[in-house]
């Protein structure tokens, strides 16, 4: 992201606003930006947080105390675990809510690693006809096979995702 922006690119980091970051000791605004994700049965609240990295670099943090409050919580738990997937969900979710509350759309939308693989997703599944939207490229890059990200699926609701996705061809791998 530096050496796209020091190429005059307009750069966004989206993270999650772990308490780490909170007591870090870095100066960030809270956005007045609130929104809510429906997931399944369930409905999240969250808002957005901004910081610049000493280089200029724009970071924006998604912020919900009780799905992105934790590292521990949102990176380092088995793919196995529901409330996993919901926070990752949440997460994917919420930058297209950004984008819409900010007015800020990207050329292309850069997805590291497998915790953000649901972003093409639904930018794919749910926006594929939004004029905001649809012009947004995708990128998804990993950067280790090993965890891939994979459900049970009694849990696909928790993806915001429609079923008609939920096929081999598309988001179906043996049964999750």
């Amino acid at each position: 992201p530096l050496e796209l922006m020091k190429n005059g690119i307009d750069v966004r980091v989206f993270h999650p606003f772990f308490s780490e970051i909170r007591n870090s000791g870095l100066s960030y605004q809270e956005l007045d930006m609130n929104f809510q994700i429906g997931l399944g049965e369930r409905s999240y609240s969250g808002n957005f947080v901004r910081t610049t990295h000493p280089s200029g670099l724009e970071c924006i943090f998604v912020k919900n105390e009780g799905l992105c409050a934790h590292r521990l919580g949102m990176l380092e738990k088995t793919e196995e675990d529901p409330v996993h997937l919901e926070r990752l969900s949440f997460f994917a979710h919420s930058v297209f809510a950004y984008l819409r509350l900010s007015g800020w759309i990207p050329d292309i939308l850069h997805c590291q690693g497998w915790e953000t693989g649901l972003v093409p997703a639904i930018q794919k599944k749910i926006f594929q006809d939004d004029p905001l939207f649809k012009p947004v490229a995708s990128l998804f890059t990993l950067h280790h096979f090993y965890y891939q990200g994979n459900f049970d699926v009694s849990h696909f609701s928790r993806t915001g995702l429609p079923w008609s996705c939920f096929n081999l061809h598309e988001l179906e791998f043996w049964g999750k």
